[in-house]
This record gives C-alpha cells, structure tokens and sequence, in this order.
C-alpha cells in the first residue's frame, strides 16, 4: 500500500517522519489462521513494539533495518521521533546522538542527516507532572533580567488560586482549566490535552488578568510567561503558526524564541536540589532538532514546516483505536484490529483517548495516488433518471 501510495508522490512529498512506540500485548503464542504462520511474544510485563522482537539484536540496528525498507519504498525518512523511555535512550546513544547534537549519518544517504526527536507531548506532560506535583521551578537570572520579569520562580500556586478564583463563573478566563487538571487521576496525568490546558494562551492570559485587575501579586507574570508560546510553537496544525518564509519577521521572531528557550531549559532548576531533569533533555533536544529540520526542509524548497507532524499523535490515536476492543489485546488480536484499522478506515478519534487528533490522511487512502491513470467514471445526472421537465402530478401519488 505504501509503495502505491508513494509511486503517485513527488520527491519532496516522499519525506516522512518515522514514528516508534510501545503497547502492552499479552503474552502467548498463538497461530494465525490467514497465514498459518505462528505470532508470539515474549512473557513479559513490559510494553513490547508489536510486530517484531529484538532481544539479541540491539534495537539501534532494527531501525536502520526499518530504515532501509522505508527506503526501498521509495520514502525518505528524515526525522524518527520517540518517546523517552530507557530503550530509546539507548537507541540514541548507540547513534551517538545527545540532546545537543541530535542527528547522526542516514543509512541510506550518508550525505545527510537522520534527526531524532523526543515526543513534544510526552515531554510536555513531564513538565506538567513536574509543575502540578508542587516542584518549584527556578528561571537563571540573566533569563528574568532580560524578560524583565518580577521574579524567578514557576509554581502551580497562581493557577490554583486562578482555578479558585473563577470557580463558579458561568464565563471562565481560563475555561479548560479545572481543579482536575491541576490534581490529576493516574489515567488524566497520561492526556495531552490535561497538559495542553496548562501550558496555553488562555491560561497564561487569566494570570495576566488577576494580576492588573485582581490585584494579585506580580510574581505571578513570571508563571504566565513561563506557560506561553512554546508549545504552540513545537505542536502549529496550521499555516498562521507553522515556520515559513513567506513572513520573515514572524519566522525570525519565532527563531529568535526558539534558541532563546534552549537557554532556558538548559538553565532551568527544577525541585529543591535543582539538578539536571531528563524534561530538560526532552525540552533541549526537541527544541534543537526542529531548529535543524526546518532550516533543511525550507532550504530543500519546502513552503512552510508544521512541527505538530513531528510528534507521536498519528500513532498514539492508531493504538487507541485498536485498543478500543482489547485493551491488551493478544499478537492475533493486534493484527486483526490493524487490518481492520487499516483497511475499515477505523482510525477515528477517540474521545478518551490520551492524544488530540493529528489531522492527517487515513491509512486506507493511501491507495488513492495522485497520478492515476484511469480516467474519472461517467457521471449520470438525475435529469438522465427522471423526466423534470414534466411536474409531477401529486394527486395520483399514493400514500406509503
């Protein structure tokens, strides 16, 4: 299907991003009745990659593997994004990739560069768990002088008190923002869009009101500077926030902001000992690699780059849909609701799900090429069916 789809590309539509994640899968053996080939998976409590295992091999070769048959498609891979679990970790390190530097030689043309990328909401609800657990986070100095802020530190106490304050209103400055975002289930900690209700306009907006109209502190503007931008910047769905050429100076503001938060997450100190947190490695190394893949992209000739095509949304919701009847289903099962995934255009959003939805094509259009070669069926118009040029005549029309 995906060779299809990419012979009616062209060579600029053939760059991919190359998305890895686990599920949890029960362990058994199992035989499949449609290829009579046996399906199993190892006997243990951790997530595992459907489809493949990799125990003696190490995981940084699989996908140079995944890599080349990418390749053999005709796609090129320019960017693989994953979440920061122990494995990928070590994925990176044995490509010799760090959050300073995160690209390393591509496999199949050495001449240029296979970037790796930490998962935007993932490292976004990290930040969350760290904020709404009561860890007080501290901006470096040089940082608050020049933003001008009132102070240096970034608590959940302004937005408690925000929370309070409209509790109760039938118009809300910040209406997603709730006291169950702010104390959240095991399940609510795992949602984007829990995280997404924080760090956004509305909520960095609402402090600035509490401060000029509500008299409350001014150490409260650095809490609401700290929650903005940012993410909309790494997570743009549309042309108004995507990085482009088209307005120089919004694109250079945007740089501008961008590098300038490298700085901050390489200074931040988050909790009492204010030692180095893996979210910084996740903010830094997200952060770098769009800077460097967009600046390829647009120099290739792309017109513009949405960064939310960076992130693990297209298979989170995948996982969601197939879990929907199973939600550990076993390796027949996973397959089985992959095809139908696949092939019954499935992939619908799911309301509870931990993902938004990621607005791209359905894995079953892929069969729909652009360069098709057979011409369009013959239309049939009504007026071929009925006869209007006569009005009907209703009295003699019988009641059903």
């Amino acid at each position: 299907m995906l060779r299809l789809k990419a012979d009616g590309m062209s060579e600029m539509e053939k760059k991919c991003v190359l998305t890895l994640d686990e599920m949890s899968i029960t362990p058994s053996v199992e035989l499949h009745l449609g290829n009579r080939e046996a399906v199993w998976e190892h006997n243990t409590t951790w997530p595992q990659r459907p489809g493949h295992s990799c125990l003696s091999v190490h995981a940084g070769w699989c996908y140079y593997a995944v890599e080349t048959a990418a390749a053999s498609i005709g796609l090129h891979v320019v960017n693989i994004t994953t979440d920061m679990g122990s494995p990928n970790r070590a994925m990176w390190k044995s490509f010799w990739v760090t959050y300073a530097k995160p690209w390393t030689a591509h496999p199949v043309k050495p001449h240029q560069h296979l970037y790796f990328m930490p998962d935007v909401p993932h490292v976004v609800k990290n930040l969350k768990s760290a904020l709404v657990n009561g860890h007080v986070i501290t901006i470096p100095q040089d940082v608050v002088d020049k933003e001008k802020l009132p102070s240096s530190v970034v608590s959940v106490g302004p937005l408690k008190d925000l929370v309070s304050y409209q509790e109760g209103m039938a118009l809300k400055l910040a209406p997603k923002l709730s006291r169950g975002v702010l104390e959240p289930s095991h399940f609510e900690k795992m949602k984007v869009s829990s995280a997404m209700h924080v760090f956004s306009k509305s909520s960095s907006a609402a402090l600035r009101y509490m401060v000029a109209e509500e008299h409350r502190p001014e150490s409260y503007l650095t809490t609401a500077w700290f929650l903005d931008h940012w993410f909309d910047l790494m997570s743009s769905r549309n042309t108004v926030t995507a990085l482009s050429h088209f307005k120089m100076e919004e694109y250079d503001k945007a740089i501008i902001f961008l590098r300038d938060s490298i700085h901050l997450f390489r200074g931040l100190k988050i909790g009492p000992k204010g030692s180095w947190k893996p979210v910084q490695t996740g903010l830094v190394m997200a952060t770098t690699t769009i800077l460097e893949v967009q600046h390829d992209l647009l120099r290739q000739g792309h017109k513009f780059v949405l960064t939310s095509r960076f992130t693990q949304d297209c298979l989170e919701n995948t996982f969601s849909s197939i879990r929907l009847r199973n939600s550990v289903p076993t390796p027949v099962e996973f397959q089985s609701a992959l095809r139908a995934v696949t092939v019954g255009q499935f992939l619908s959003p799911v309301h509870t799900g931990s993902y938004v939805e990621d607005g791209s094509d359905h894995l079953a259009d892929f069969l729909d090429t652009q360069n098709s070669s057979c011409s369009p069926p013959d239309v049939l118009r009504v007026e071929q069916l009925v006869d209007l040029t006569t009005p009907p005549d209703i009295t003699k029309t019988e009641a059903l």
